[in-house]
């Protein structure tokens, strides 16, 4: 049924069924730990992955479920989860894809916590990172991928200078090497990119910023587009066999073989979220759903405000430069026009004139 909403009918009603929730018109917050079985039939459903249930509220919630699928819809992914913060759903995408000797390479441009954790925790895990020179210099990005390069990581509009991405010349990249394309589309959202649209493979975002939008939660959530080859030979974490996947006679399983389309986001949460607990409460992913409804709204009247902000700052004697791909004087433009036709994100960034004392009276004001 929700496929075949628009986007703002999808925001408030996708992934939600009132009658399989006591015909509620809002989402309830099952605030509940576990989950009873049944009886043993349908635990050995549950078990063996020939239903999909809740068992326990770490790996899974009904109103955390509402959050994930809907926010997958948005975006035209196959699966989502959802996870407790932006960061774990940064960390736990590249840990799904890299292991110890693999190779990341990312964009020049990323948001600091995320570049501190490829400072210092991928390189603790043996997983090297390594830094493109400059987004539009295709052919050098491409020299510096490697046999052990796993994935390209990029955002889709940069934290915090406005730099928004060639994703779909990204994307035809990392698939001529058999690696996919994650892209943290936290600054755009679904309403101003779609990322799986021009072919990112993987989409992560903050959920704690545009998505929730009232500064009340820390959420993170990662999309799955169902289309990349897992099965391809460079990520045998996919397709190895294991115990814990067996079925009812007792044969074991891989990941590829259990869950399919949605495989990416399945692992994440049976292994990553399963055993290092970055669960999304209920409650939260209740504030989440309440501030997805208003999120065209509210990208509207941010970016209407950016505009006069924009103009304000061009015009001004105290300011050397402004970093806003929809200007048309920035050299992004031709691709903010493309990718983010409604405006380059509500985040902009300014050269200020003027030394310590101007910095400070200025922040002050």
């Amino acid at each position: 049924m929700s496929q075949d909403y628009h986007f703002d009918t999808l925001k408030v009603r996708g992934a939600y069924d009132p009658k399989d929730h006591q015909f509620a018109t809002s989402v309830p917050i099952y605030q509940t730990t576990s989950y009873e079985l049944g009886d043993t039939e349908r635990a050995l459903r549950l078990f063996n992955a020939e239903e999909l249930g809740n068992l326990y509220t770490r790996v899974g919630n009904p109103t955390v479920s509402v959050l994930e699928q809907r926010i997958a819809a948005l975006d035209g992914g196959a699966a989502g989860i959802a996870l407790a913060s932006g960061m774990a759903a940064v960390t736990y995408a590249l840990l799904n894809i890299a292991n110890y000797g693999d190779h990341i390479l990312v964009a020049p441009y990323l948001y600091g916590g995320t570049v501190d954790a490829f400072k210092k925790l991928f390189p603790r895990l043996g997983i090297q990172v390594d830094y493109a020179r400059d987004l539009d210099d295709l052919a050098a990005l491409e020299a510096l991928i490697q046999p052990e390069t796993k994935a390209i990581f990029i955002e889709s509009i940069s934290n915090p200078l406005g730099i928004v991405a060639d994703i779909e010349a990204l994307a035809a990249i990392a698939h001529r090497h058999d690696i996919p394309l994650v892209v943290d589309n936290t600054f755009a959202t679904p309403y101003l990119i779609r990322p799986i649209e021009y072919g990112a493979d993987i989409v992560v975002y903050s959920a704690t910023k545009g998505i929730s939008g009232h500064g009340n939660i820390i959420a993170g959530v990662i999309v799955e587009n169902g289309t990349f080859n897992w099965g391809n030979g460079k990520f045998p974490q996919f397709t190895e066999k294991h115990y814990t996947l067996r079925d009812r006679a007792g044969n074991e399983r891989s990941f590829l073989e259990v869950f399919g389309p949605f495989v990416f986001t399945a692992r994440v949460r049976l292994v990553l979220l399963n055993f290092i607990g970055a669960a999304l409460g209920p409650f939260d992913a209740y504030l989440a759903i309440i501030g997805l409804e208003t999120l065209s709204e509210r990208i509207d009247k941010q970016l209407s405000n950016t505009r006069i902000i924009v103009d304000y700052l061009e015009k001004s004697p105290y300011v050397e430069w402004v970093s806003w791909s929809s200007l048309p004087s920035s050299p992004n433009y031709a691709l903010a026009q493309k990718y983010t036709p409604k405006g380059s994100g509500p985040v902009l960034s300014f050269g200020f004139k003027g030394g310590e004392k101007e910095y400070n009276d200025f922040i002050n004001a």
